[in-house]
């Protein structure tokens, strides 16, 4: 619902209902104001709901944990870019030229982030948890985050290429939720989505560069997430999932000891 109210009234006084939702209205006031309402809706009903159903995992997490993992995000996401761009799949490169523009990406990024993180890795994710085993409520919550996501215009190579790369990169930061924290998460997802809110190197659709400029939908994304995700196990402890009964809301918050 507040998805729907926060891009439909706008579409109907533009007189186009999808505008907001396409990369066209990139840049312009109202492609601002969707954001604007939809993350401070998302946001609000955050908050009333955490506040009465608070998840005890995955945890919070602490600044040092955010921004090490903002850090492993651009990180990521950039050699990924550079991977494409080196092996022809792009069209040109184009970056920002004034530091302010680079520091409202940043600032976007981290915004979107952390609110996308408190709501499918912290609340969905675990409030799951709490009612199923954990990878149970991994796999669901991932296919929520990527469902949400494909509610835009697009062709149908589009949507299964980026549903797919979305559910890829949703399991992969659920993990980091689930073993270190929220905070963990936001930081890469963070790291990830601001090279898109640069929007310097552009695509050249294909199967493996990936189709409307949305480098998640293509194969190399794909390859990319999981190696990376591999990569991230074997270097994290690896332990298994905690039961339901560890999650009841009576426990208290575990400490960086007791995680998974």
């Amino acid at each position: 619902m507040v998805w729907l109210v926060s891009w439909l009234p706008i579409g109907i006084w533009v007189g186009d209902f999808d505008y907001v939702l396409t990369r066209v209205s990139r840049g312009t006031w109202q492609r601002q104001l969707y954001q604007g309402l939809l993350y401070s809706g998302l946001l609000l009903v955050f908050l009333e709901f955490w506040r009465r159903h608070a998840p005890q995992i995955p945890r919070r997490g602490r600044l040092s944990e955010l921004l090490s993992y903002l850090l492993l995000g651009l990180f990521g996401a950039g050699v990924l870019k550079l991977a494409l761009y080196l092996l022809g799949s792009r069209g040109g490169a184009e970056f920002p030229d004034q530091a302010w523009s680079w520091l409202v990406a940043g600032l976007s990024a981290l915004g979107v982030a952390l609110v996308e993180e408190a709501v499918f890795r912290g609340f969905l994710l675990g409030g799951l948890a709490q009612r199923w085993r954990a990878p149970h409520a991994v796999v669901v919550s991932s296919v929520i985050f990527a469902s949400v996501h494909l509610f835009r215009p697009g062709s149908a190579e589009f949507k299964l290429g980026y549903g797919l790369g979305l559910f890829l990169l949703a399991v992969f930061l659920a993990r980091i939720a689930w073993k270190r924290s929220i905070a963990a998460s936001a930081g890469f997802h963070a790291g990830v989505i601001f090279w898109n809110f640069i929007d310097g190197v552009h695509i050249e659709p294909s199967w493996w560069a990936g189709w409307q400029n949305e480098t998640s939908s293509g194969a190399l994304a794909w390859l990319f997430t999981t190696l990376l995700w591999l990569q991230w196990e074997v270097f994290t402890r690896r332990s298994k999932w905690p039961s339901p009964a560890k999650l009841s809301r009576d426990v208290p918050e575990p400490d960086d000891a007791s995680l998974p």
